[in-house]
């Protein structure tokens, strides 16, 4: 599995080509040989290759404008080629639970549509999927369960699935083989309150997850913080990347 640097917890530093630029180049200088491209300035996937090549990076996935991927998933496959990139990240879907038939209707055609391009459609969770319909299910499971591996993929976020209550460990080898790409991100305390935590920093079971990974086929593990409460986002990363290294990830 290589270790990859999810750019949404940079997504300061990367709202102009310039300063995507830039960020790539740190990123690089870090020691991660890829990236989630997230919550970035708009970008050509020509452009984004040369700029991906010049640093010796590979994108391993994006969260992807949702309006283009369900208005035209033809072209959002054919643009993730320029920048050899298979797999098309969904990050979130507001009221998923309530508009789960909703959802369904929006994007499963447009996934079919990626498949046949051949690239993958993923899904990202937060916690809100963890509620369960009537029948014990919740959201993810429903999707599992209705949709084939070769259209849908999921990206789950270990630090969510924890929030909700729900074993991440667990999730991982129950969703075996739908999960090529995974979030890392640490739980801890501080001051009382939990808080997102560079990996290696709180009280997540980061052996374990990387072991239900590789078990499950899971190509990619992006460091990821949503919030770094006033450090330096690339020295989080950074942390993180050395933490993982420890426990034998590449």
């Amino acid at each position: 599995m290589k270790i990859g640097a999810q750019l949404y917890t940079v997504r300061r530093y990367t709202q102009s080509m310039e300063e995507l630029e830039k960020t790539l180049g740190k990123i690089a200088d870090i020691g991660f040989s890829c990236v989630q491209m997230s919550a970035t300035c708009p970008y050509d996937g020509e452009k984004l290759s040369a700029l991906l090549g010049k640093y010796g990076l590979e994108c391993a996935v994006t969260h992807y404008d949702p309006k283009k991927i369900k208005d035209d998933p033809c072209m959002v496959a054919e643009e993730h080629k320029k920048f050899a990139c298979r797999y098309v990240g969904l990050g979130s879907y507001q009221d998923i639970f309530q508009k789960y038939d909703i959802f369904k209707s929006e994007y499963l055609t447009a996934a079919k549509s990626i498949a046949d391009r051949g690239c993958l459609f993923l899904y990202h969770n937060h916690s809100a999927e963890f509620e369960k319909f009537p029948d014990g299910r919740n959201v993810l499971e429903r999707l599992r369960d209705e949709t084939s591996p070769d259209i849908l993929g999921f990206i789950p976020d270990c630090f969510w699935i924890q929030h909700a209550g729900a074993d991440p460990v667990s999730f991982i080898r129950d969703f075996a083989g739908r999960i090529p790409c995974v979030h890392f991100k640490d739980m801890g305390i501080v001051g009382g309150e939990r808080r997102m935590l560079p990996c290696g920093s709180g009280n997540m079971d980061h052996e374990r997850l990387i072991a239900a990974c590789a078990d499950s086929g899971c190509e990619y593990v992006l460091i990821e913080l949503d919030d770094t409460y006033g450090q330096d986002p690339f020295v989080s990363l950074s942390s993180g990347l050395e933490y993982l290294r420890s426990l034998g990830l590449s």
